[in-house]
């Protein structure tokens, strides 16, 4: 008997970054990516906080400007991933990623490979999406992409 999952469950994080890395390499953009979301030892752990890693900071930044943006962040998320205040950790990602956006950086959360690929396409391009995807206080907000 052969059993089908009706919904099969999204990629892990992983994999959808991995894909993402792929991209960026290929294209041959100035990046780099957070080691945050990798597991390890509790010794590593605390010697990287020594060291100044943030726990909050974005899985990717591309150190490129475009337009009036000095480089791009983008916090990946799962395909499911769904913003929610009860979250501490996502509530703190989204603080950095604002607080990034105050500093002249463009940035979003990006939902799996795909979607986080266009938005990167999007920023090289120099036309940026004119909103941010997944953030409920600016999704849809206008923004200044010249």
């Amino acid at each position: 008997m052969k059993f089908k999952l009706k919904h099969p469950s999204p990629r892990l994080e992983y994999e959808e970054q991995k894909d993402v890395s792929c991209y960026l390499d290929i294209k041959g953009v100035v990046w780099t990516a957070s080691l945050v979301g990798v597991n390890t030892t509790p010794q590593a752990v605390a010697k990287a906080k020594a060291m100044g890693v943030k726990s909050s900071f974005p899985d990717i930044l591309i150190f490129e400007p475009r337009g009036n943006f000095h480089g791009c962040a983008i916090e990946l998320k799962r395909t499911d991933f769904v913003y929610s205040e009860k979250v501490p950790r996502l509530v703190a990602q989204r603080k950095t990623l604002n607080d990034l956006r105050e500093r002249g950086w463009w940035c979003s959360f990006g939902r799996g490979a795909l979607e986080t690929i266009n938005l990167i396409e999007a920023y090289l391009s120099g036309n940026p999406v004119r909103y941010y995807p997944h953030d409920p206080d600016l999704n849809g907000k206008e923004l200044d992409t010249q």
